[in-house]
């Protein structure tokens, strides 16, 4: 009997630091906790299908646009080869972008800790909704990148990893997220200044190589930069204008959005509606950032201290989900708890104060022996992560654009977790239960999507799923008017690149009719072609009476279904 007890226990050890069990077993917790996700989530609204007819365009006719994130619209295109389908589009490649996170996460967290503490380590990064559930996934497929780069520096060891780095960073920069420049040329100055230090001074490498493990990656690089370039919709000179036009628009949303929150009185749209704010603001309708400074300081240095105030809870929101202040950090909404967001945080920094105090009683010795193997992970990581203070200052504290951060915060927690525990001689004979408890956390994790009510009901997709066949017949020059409809419905049912129907809300437009008012003379008006009814329409008494009328008013009923409790109809004019 000690035998086989003994046997189990040394099977189960050797299980603890198995790199299949631990990947695999982080790959199923990411799975269990996003199952169904295929049959609760809504079709994505918002910058996603902005993006999808970017990826359509890639999908049809090879091309790209520059400075929109051609990296992610490629990927994203790809899936429509798989499928024209856009729910199956949007859904297939958030999953896949999820999983391949996991997956990554847990391979650069032990390449820079014991493999125990990295696998708790992506756990808590794995179950953290603002990692799965992000709002848009063009900000997941960033930290996609971001950690591939990360890996290229752990593993290409030496001056080509810190080339490859360099020449990823110069990719990332430009095809996907341009204040990443910055962080390369924080670390190019690193990497080359300690290469061209050993070449001179310490005389350990020759210039040649330093040319080539630098230089070929650049070229590499350069060559995949001119590829999306040359396949761009719009190229130089009026590159330039969509460049600056991408810049303004987002000086004035952000701007607005946190006038909104300083001064609730304002009511407008801040994705729409911001122009008339930014020149009552500013003296003109479009501002670069620094441009907005100059014109009025004052009003941008309450906007940049509103950003500052907002980063403890953009944190806690990263970290753990909740935050403890009462302004949303984000653009959508979060979830405030101080009850759970304070505690967690007082824990977070008492473990990285007691690790940082451990590691400085012996620092060349923690060194040499933790930091070390990984050194060139951490300050590129260190890189990456700055500038995101930048970003939390300049744009906002959002969870989204913190990825990078959080990584290198859940790192540095994973590394303080090994220093304090160091010297608990305990722990290796509970080492064996690692196993076990990794299961249990897999099979008593919920899944997600299953836990709250606002997953199950897909307003978006049933609109979607209702005109998608009829894409063919909605041309780019009419509006189409649905429940939940706007600009996204026709942006999933374009078929021409950059031209698409108008999406027209029916909610919006009942409620700007004035009582008595004629719709069929405001529908002629908003060239309103197509007007699909569903039950809610059905049932409301204004829509019910118009779509009764709709046939003697010159509309054609182009297909119908009556279900009880899910009729729906699509009217066309003649």
């Amino acid at each position: 009997m000690r035998g086989i007890i003994h046997r189990i226990h040394s099977g189960l050890d050797l299980l603890a630091s198995n790199w299949f069990f631990a990947y695999f077993s982080i790959t199923a917790l990411q799975l269990k906790v996003i199952w169904g996700i295929w049959l609760r989530k809504d079709l994505p609204f918002g910058d996603t299908a902005s993006y999808y007819v970017l990826a359509q365009a890639w999908h049809l006719t090879g091309a790209d646009m520059f400075v929109w994130s051609p990296l992610y619209t490629t990927f994203l295109g790809s899936f429509l080869s798989l499928s024209p389908d856009a729910y199956f589009a949007t859904i297939a490649h958030r999953m896949l972008i999820v999983l391949a996170l996991a997956v990554l996460v847990l391979g650069l967290m032990r390449s820079l800790l014991p493999p125990i503490v990295a696998w708790w380590t992506t756990a808590w990064w794995v179950l953290l909704p603002i990692n799965f559930e992000s709002l848009y996934e063009v900000h997941l497929f960033f930290v996609v990148l971001i950690l591939i780069l990360y890996l290229a520096v752990l593993h290409l060891r030496g001056i080509l990893g810190r080339g490859v780095g360099v020449a990823a960073l110069l990719v990332i920069g430009v095809l996907m997220r341009n204040e990443v420049l910055v962080s390369l040329l924080l670390f190019a100055g690193v990497a080359l200044g300690f290469d061209l230090w050993r070449c001179f001074r310490k005389r350990l490498v020759s210039m040649p190589r330093i040319l080539f493990a630098y230089g070929a990656p650049l070229l590499l690089a350069l060559l995949l930069c001119g590829f999306f370039y040359a396949r761009s919709i719009a190229k130089w000179p009026e590159l330039e204008g969509f460049l600056s036009g991408k810049h303004t628009l987002n000086v004035c949303q952000i701007y607005a959005f946190s006038y909104q929150q300083r001064h609730p009185d304002w009511t407008h749209s801040p994705w729409t509606e911001c122009q008339p704010l930014i020149q009552t603001t500013f003296g003109k309708p479009e501002v670069a950032l620094w441009e907005a400074t100059r014109l009025n300081p004052r009003a941008m240095l309450e906007y940049y201290w509103w950003n500052v105030k907002l980063i403890p809870s953009g944190l806690q929101v990263l970290l753990f989900n909740v935050a403890a202040g009462r302004v949303d950090p984000d653009y959508a909404p979060v979830s405030f708890n101080p009850r759970v967001a304070i505690p967690a945080s007082c824990l977070l920094a008492i473990i990285l104060i007691v690790g940082g105090m451990i590691f400085f009683q012996n620092r060349a010795g923690w060194y040499k022996t933790l930091v070390q193997p990984g050194v060139w992970g951490w300050i590129v990581m260190a890189c990456v992560g700055l500038v995101v203070i930048i970003v939390m200052v300049t744009e906002r504290p959002r969870p989204s654009y913190m990825f990078s951060l959080g990584l290198l915060i859940m790192a540095s927690a994973g590394l303080c977790v090994q220093l304090v525990s160091s010297s608990w001689a305990w722990l290796s004979s509970v080492r064996p239960w690692f196993p076990i408890a990794a299961i249990a956390l897999i099979v008593i994790t919920p899944c997600y999507y299953y836990l709250s009510p606002r997953f199950g009901s897909r307003p978006n997709l049933e609109v979607y799923r209702h005109m998608h066949p009829f894409q063919g017949i909605v041309d780019p020059d009419v509006a189409l008017m649905a429940p939940n409809a706007g600009p996204e419905l026709c942006f999933y049912l374009s078929r021409i690149t950059n031209r698409y129907c108008e999406g027209i809300n029916f909610w919006t437009f009942r409620d700007s009719i004035p009582p008595g008012g004629d719709w069929n003379q405001a529908l002629t008006a908003r060239k309103v072609k197509f007007f699909l009814a569903n039950e809610s329409v059905l049932t409301d008494k204004a829509g019910a009476s118009f779509v009764k009328s709709a046939q003697s008013n010159g509309w054609q009923v182009r297909e119908l279904e009556d279900l009880p409790g899910n009729r729906w109809m699509l009217l066309e004019k003649q």
